[in-house]
């Protein structure tokens, strides 16, 4: 008798620990969390799929619309379209904004390609090679020109959130992304000059943006600041690397 009461009494406690342990993958897959399931937005197929490496990173998703949602304390990925912290949604900004806001140092971004084919550029490579200049601009324009554009990504974010997007970057390279992250003053490279970020923003299919308190608020407003002015300001000149991506660009 006493033997059968210890029998039942283990079978309650092993259902009670797999209870318990349902109840604990649950919470965890809960927040591996996208924010709205539902969500339609543009970039929703490629956020899907991105979501899974962005939790790992204590990064959430958004497949809709940030504003959908208040800002917290965990920083979200979501689409640049309809991102409006402000008065003006930023995917309607040019790419000369961009430019100017990385100028300033308002803005930092994260670029990420997923070469699939080659693509022939003798020509780029000959004037690479022809002159003594960095390997790396070159290696960058070769592999940006030999990706797809639906497998170019650009995502914004703050300068306050650099920690946020270098989680970000190795998020996107798990992903199986090669993904470079810029912010002047902080990661800036030489020749990264802020017309390229413009011409990157310009030709990449998915642009995204890290949606944190910071993006929201002051920040947030600094770079809109810069939006009204811009185009009043007159038109740089385009540098070696703008002129080899947009002259190899069909």
């Amino acid at each position: 008798m006493v033997r059968r009461k210890r029998h039942s009494l283990t079978s309650i406690q092993f259902m009670l620990a797999a209870v318990i342990f349902v109840a604990i993958a649950s919470i965890g897959l809960a927040a591996a969390k996208i924010l709205d399931p539902d969500g339609n937005g543009s970039d929703k197929d490629l956020l899907k799929v991105l979501a899974p490496s962005f939790d790992k990173m204590g990064i959430d998703t958004i497949l809709g619309k940030a504003n959908d949602f208040r800002p917290d304390d965990r920083a979200r990925v979501v689409s640049l379209a309809g991102f409006t912290p402000g008065r003006r949604a930023w995917d309607s900004y040019v790419k000369q904004t961009w430019a100017k806001a990385f100028e300033e140092g308002v803005l930092g971004v994260i670029i990420a390609i997923k070469t699939q084919r080659p693509i022939k550029l003798d020509v780029k490579r000959r004037e690479c090679e022809a002159e003594a200049v960095k390997t790396d601009p070159c290696e960058f324009i070769r592999r940006w020109l030999s990706t797809p554009q639906d497998k170019r990504i650009f995502v914004a974010f703050t300068k306050s959130d650099y920690k946020i997007a270098d989680d970000a970057r190795r998020a996107l390279e798990k992903a199986g992304y090669t993904a470079f992250i810029y912010l002047k003053g902080v990661s800036e490279e030489p020749w990264l000059d802020p017309g390229l970020v413009g011409e990157l923003f310009a030709q990449s299919q998915h642009r995204l943006v890290i949606d944190t308190r910071n993006s929201r608020g002051s920040e947030g407003v600094s770079f809109e600041k810069w939006c009204c002015s811009v185009l009043l300001m007159p038109e740089r000149a385009p540098t070696r690397w703008v002129t080899m991506i947009k002259e190899a660009t069909p």
